[in-house]
């Protein structure tokens, strides 16, 4: 393949430019920015670096001029505060222009990075890609109108589109997960409520091995696939297995979740009358609530993926990591 990964300096998109390129393939990765010891990774393992922005229709024509394959992972995040607007214009008019231009040149398949947060985070049946949607913030917003555009698109030019939903991804390069790695290595993490809901990880390595298989797949229409790990754990189940590879006796503690809940409602409302940031709000309990288990039958069936890697070894991995770039 030639393929142009866009959101490629980002932890995900990082991960799968140098992965396709230990397989052999051509690839050109596309970022806003990149440090300059990922841009000296990047030249050392043979990717090609495009810095702009997916805005700009012009900049995204000329690098998707010559691609065979396209993996769209340039997003705006979670950012809290911001209106609809600031993720419309990456996520939805910067997916169009890659879309449309994939489109003009023949590009035999775009990928799409969406997310699994477009259905329900608490469910007491299994998900799947056909299930209910339930969005709750902007950002899920802006990507549930993504996919309509992409559907949209590959019904007016046969571009052929497989849109990923990956779940919570983990592993070496991850940040968002270090402050839980870390509370559990220093025996103090608050485990609010039972910690019976479950919860389905997906590790790095089985995320971009889908992005690669949905390349290779020659459906020439355009199908979503929710994206998980072989593995769903309670967040007390996880909390003993970071225990235990942590080599720490305890987790932390146990509070009940009711007046956790009331306490986070009075903070929030009190730092917001003060305008300083809320140590704790309602929305970090969310964490708590998870409680869901994905079908990845459909990837399993069309894209022939499998998840490989066991929940064990991929937390044992991502603590490698953390040791060793000195964060935990």
């Amino acid at each position: 393949m030639r393929l142009v990964v866009t959101g490629a300096t980002g932890f995900i998109g990082t991960r799968l430019a140098l992965r396709a390129v230990r397989e052999g393939h051509q690839v050109i990765a596309v970022g806003r920015r990149a440090s300059a010891d990922l841009q000296a990774d990047f030249s050392s393992h043979g990717v090609g670096l495009r810095l702009g922005d997916i805005t700009d229709d012009e900049f995204v024509n000329d690098v998707v001029r010559h691609a065979t394959h396209v993996c769209h992972l340039a997003a705006a995040w979670r950012e809290v505060g911001l209106p609809i607007d600031h993720y419309r214009r990456t996520n939805v008019a910067g997916t169009r222009n890659v879309a449309l231009a994939a489109a003009r040149h023949g590009v035999a398949k775009l990928v799409f990075c969406s997310t699994v947060g477009l259905h329900p985070r608490q469910s007491p049946d299994v998900i799947a890609e056909a299930s209910q949607l339930e969005i709750t913030n902007s950002y899920e917003a802006s990507k549930a109108e993504a996919e309509e555009l992409l559907r949209a698109t590959a019904a007016d030019t046969d571009l052929p589109i497989a849109i990923l939903r990956p779940a919570d991804v983990y592993g070496p390069g991850d940040l968002r997960l270090l402050k839980l790695f870390r509370a559990v290595a220093q025996q103090r993490f608050p485990l609010l409520g039972s910690g019976t809901g479950r919860r389905h990880m997906l590790y790095i390595d089985d995320l971009t091995s889908a992005f690669l298989a949905a390349c290779a797949n020659d459906s020439g229409s355009c199908e979503a696939f929710i994206i998980a790990g072989p593995e769903v754990i309670t967040l007390r189940g996880l909390l003993g297995r970071l225990t235990n590879l942590l080599g720490v006796r305890r987790f932390g503690f146990r509070l009940p979740f009711g007046p956790m809940k009331i306490a986070a409602a009075i903070v929030e409302d009190v730092c917001r009358l003060l305008g300083v940031t809320p140590p704790i709000h309602r929305r970090t309990l969310d964490f708590y609530l998870t409680n869901v288990e994905y079908d990845v039958s459909k990837a399993r069936k069309m894209l022939r993926w499998t998840p490989q890697v066991p929940l064990d070894s991929g937390l044992q991995q991502t603590i490698n990591w953390y040791r060793q770039e000195k964060l935990l």
